[in-house]
């Protein structure tokens, strides 16, 4: 039986001269051929190296184009915008706070906002990688000191529902492209209520939303721990998260997030 990677000539004197390829070479030339990587919002091809393809999801242009967080000066602690500088601003100095450093990427507008309901609701989950990566460009802030990543749980219900978890989607992939060396411990908080939708709440009814709603393992004692989720709006889901893990001894708490929306933040 004759290979399919035979390359046959004109002519029999031809033929006898034929080569034949190795097949990793063929696949190597037809993926270099006809696989051009496409930016997800403007499809203008991006040209770069085969070896890179995984790691290119929109053209420079779309990505400097992203609502970018980087206000002159924000809280710490919380992430809110600021007037000037500060460590605790008057959005998270008017109740107990947990959590000690908060980094949000993107503000929840535009394609972002709808990359994330298409994730969570309409169940998108090619989405993820590309929103993980976005994560990992900007979101890398002080990385190397934190212990373990713990993506923001879901209730047993809610998870049943929706199949997956959006939270820990987008850790997999942050972690991996920001190849940080920490490990993802989902175990380490668990959701022990089944919450009404923060989305459907005003900023008092989140907090008493989300009250006692975590519980975590006596393991995070002494770490510096790293939560992981899709939005933060007020910060009560993230922040009743962190004081469990305060609850059993963890010694700093960080936030990461993709979004934010400052609805319902007064500003100092």
């Amino acid at each position: 039986m004759r290979s399919p990677f035979r390359v046959f000539m004109k002519n029999d004197a031809d033929r006898t001269q034929s080569i034949i390829f190795k097949p990793l070479t063929v696949f190597s030339w037809l993926m270099r051929k006809s696989i051009v990587p496409r930016c997800r919002v403007c499809e203008t091809a991006i040209f770069t190296s085969l070896s890179k393809i995984s790691t290119f999801y929109l053209c420079e242009s779309c990505l400097t184009g992203l609502p970018w967080l980087h206000p002159v000066t924000k809280c710490s602690r919380c992430g809110n915008v600021s007037a000037s500088p500060v460590d605790t601003c008057l959005s998270c100095s008017q109740q107990p706070w947990f959590i000690d450093h908060t980094v949000n990427v993107l503000e929840y507008d535009g394609m972002i906002r709808d990359w994330i309901i298409d994730l969570k609701f309409g169940k998108q989950t090619f989405l993820a990688p590309m929103l993980g990566w976005l994560m990992a460009r900007d979101g890398v802030d002080e990385t190397e000191k934190i212990d373990t990543i713990i993506p923001l749980p879901l209730h047993q219900e809610r998870l049943r529902s929706r199949c997956f978890n959006q939270a820990a989607l987008l850790a997999h992939y942050f972690k991996k492209h920001a190849n940080v060396p920490c490990q993802i411990k989902p175990s380490w908080l668990v959701r022990t209520r089944n919450t009404l939708p923060q989305s459907q709440l005003t900023g008092e009814e989140r907090y008493r939303n989300v009250r006692a709603a975590f519980e975590a393992n006596k393991d995070v004692n002494g770490n510096h721990l790293l939560i992981i989720d899709d939005v933060m709006t007020t910060g009560a889901t993230l922040n009743m998260a962190a004081q469990a893990l305060k609850n059993q001894g963890a010694r700093y708490v960080s936030v990461l997030t993709l979004a934010r929306t400052f609805e319902y933040h007064a500003h100092p």
